[in-house]
């Protein structure tokens, strides 16, 4: 009885450490995306309707902060759909530092109502998404 009390108090330790654990990573994150976002002072510095897929031609400034691998752009419309982004520039990982982008080719009619996110590999955990518009 003793050997099977013991069994049992073993079991739930390790249960309770693995949701402990669990529960930290996911809190990491959550910590790691609000307050250590990759970019920040992001500003679309024009935006021109182009002919282009009848679409808006945009350009950006923003400040990489941290040195992470960029792996795409997600623009969503006001319906919350994602929308197609071309780009007519080298894209790829930036330093860390002052950037000047574009322009990007966005699918959309008007810019109000979207939203812009990134997204980046900073470790092996999770991969991490930054909005960089509104």
């Amino acid at each position: 009885m003793i050997t099977i009390l013991k069994e049992l108090r073993t079991l739930f330790l390790w249960s309770l450490l693995l949701v402990v654990a669990w529960s930290s990573i996911f809190a990491a994150k959550a910590v790691e995306t609000s307050f250590f976002p990759v970019v920040k002072d992001v500003e679309i510095t024009s935006a021109i309707p182009s002919s282009y897929k009848s679409g808006i031609s945009v350009y950006l400034k923003f400040t990489k902060v941290r040195s992470c691998e960029f792996l795409k752009v997600l623009w969503y419309d006001k319906g919350g759909n994602v929308v197609p982004v071309s780009f007519s520039t080298n894209v790829g990982t930036r330093p860390p530092s002052e950037n000047e982008v574009g322009p990007w080719h966005v699918s959309i009619p008007e810019l109000e109502g979207s939203t812009l996110y990134v997204q980046h590999q900073c470790h092996p955990l999770w991969t991490q998404f930054t909005k960089m518009y509104p």
